[in-house]
This record gives structure tokens, sequence and C-alpha cells, in this order.
């Protein structure tokens, strides 16, 4: 158990570390494709339309973005986990 609580941290470390950080709120998109690995067959269908591609695995995540809205969005969500429970 506790082996795994240390690797989180240090993934978590590596991202932070890694990570370029964008203080503003990213830019509205039409389509998001989730996990850089499946962008390679849904790029050639997706190349007119506005899409945008969300690394999820901690070694790829390469742009971490802040700002007052996406931070009071968290706050507010955490505090519902917390006063109403997982749902």
């Amino acid at each position: 158990m506790k082996l795994k609580i240390l690797i989180k941290i240090k993934n978590l470390c590596i991202i932070l570390k890694k990570a370029r950080y964008i203080l503003k709120n990213p830019v509205k998109k039409k389509i998001i494709i989730f996990e850089e690995d499946a962008a390679k067959h849904l790029v050639p269908m997706c190349k007119k339309y506005n899409y945008f591609i969300l690394k999820c695995r901690y070694y790829q995540i390469d742009e971490i973005y802040l700002s007052l809205e996406i931070l009071l969005f968290i706050i507010k969500n955490s505090l519902k986990v917390i006063f109403v429970g997982k749902r």
C-alpha cells in the first residue's frame, strides 16, 4: 500500500517538474480526443474540425492550464464530494 502511494507521489512530481504552466483557460475546441495513442487513428478523420488531444498518461502531460475559473471549479467540486459524499 505504501509503495503505491510513493509511486503516485513520484509520478506527480514528474508531472509538476516537466510541465509548462499556462495561466489562462484552454481554448474551446469542438472535439476532444482522449489519449495520444488513439489520436493516431482519429486525427486523419478530424482534420477539418477544430480538435484538441488531451494527454492522460502522466509521462505525456506537458501542459497544465491554471486560471481562477479552473481553481474555483476544482474547489467547488471538491467541497461537494467532502460534504455530500461520493455518488
